[in-house]
């Protein structure tokens, strides 16, 4: 069974139902799930917004080089799914910060991380998980407050429940329009993108003109790491792609003693012991990329 047609499946649509609502001719999505590599980038596009998934993910589980797949879709599916979908939040409690950092996780995610917390013993040890709103969080436990694990059941705590913004959550496809969108240049219109389906566009201006957001802050969401040390303070820059996949890289082999966060496009040096830090909040797919990069060299 070829996996468009396990994850159509785990959603409970028929085909002709998912053609009429993603807007493609019902003998391309039969012709897919016989073979789904010949799909187009734009049809992947439309197909993955609605599933709840990035293009690139799945594009990646459809060449066999990824077997599972995170939705942001609820995450009840049927046995034979190569889905993970949405279950709670994970709270992250920084030292010295007064607010918890509450962000959207799966369900496979969430027992990783319960499973890992509840044989811990040894400091100095990194915990690295994606999030459902384009975050990758690397943290050391023993410098943290707390960490809440919250199933979406699960009455939140006393005044201190911030949820994430209404960006959060979002299909994985939306983060990569949204970087279209801030892509644009002079002249050059983001429809004009032929990698974001139409599909994959229609929530892009509502949300830009329901947000305000321009160009420079859709660049900060999508760019900025935030650092947050044991003291409590916490920087924020654009640090490229190349030094962040570097660091996650070392953390799990546990060589990370000082961290080179330096930039010599923004010109500046910046160097920060490993075991001064609590946790690093980094965009995913600017993560992602470089790391794609390095695999495809």
């Amino acid at each position: 069974m070829s996996i468009l047609k396990k994850i159509r499946e785990s959603f409970g649509i028929s085909q002709a139902k998912l053609a009429e609502t993603v807007n493609i001719d019902l003998k391309n999505i039969e012709k897919w799930e016989k073979s789904p590599k010949k799909i187009t980038s734009n049809d992947l596009s439309s197909l993955a917004y609605y599933f709840g998934l990035s293009s690139d993910d799945l594009r990646e589980a459809i060449i066999g080089n990824k077997t599972e797949l995170s939705s942001n879709e609820y995450h009840i599916f049927h046995d034979n799914s190569v889905l993970d979908g949405w279950w709670g939040h994970i709270g992250i409690g920084v030292i010295n910060q007064a607010k918890t950092h509450w962000l959207p996780i799966t369900i496979n995610t969430a027992s990783r991380v319960s499973s890992i917390l509840t044989n811990y013993e040894l400091k100095n040890e990194w915990i690295v998980l994606d999030t459902l709103n384009n975050r990758t969080l690397a943290f050391e436990p023993s410098r943290l407050k707390h960490i809440w694990l919250l199933d979406d059941n699960a009455d939140p705590p006393n005044n201190d429940w911030y949820p994430p913004d209404d960006y959060s959550g979002m299909p994985g496809e939306f983060y990569k329009a949204l970087e279209a969108f801030c892509a644009q240049k002079d002249g050059i219109d983001l429809y004009e993108n032929e990698e974001i389906s139409d599909y994959s566009k229609k929530d892009i201006d509502t949300f830009t003109e329901v947000h305000d957001l321009d160009h420079e802050l859709v660049r900060d969401l999508l760019t900025q790491t935030h650092i947050h040390d044991i003291n409590g303070n916490v920087q924020s820059h654009l640090i490229e792609a190349e030094k962040l996949a570097h660091f996650l890289f070392h953390i799990q082999l546990e060589t990370a003693a000082i961290l080179d966060f330096s930039s010599t496009e923004e010109g500046y040096e910046l160097y920060i012991p490993s075991k001064n830090i609590s946790l690093i909040d980094m965009p995913k797919r600017f993560v992602d990329k470089s790391f794609r990069e390095i695999y495809e060299d």
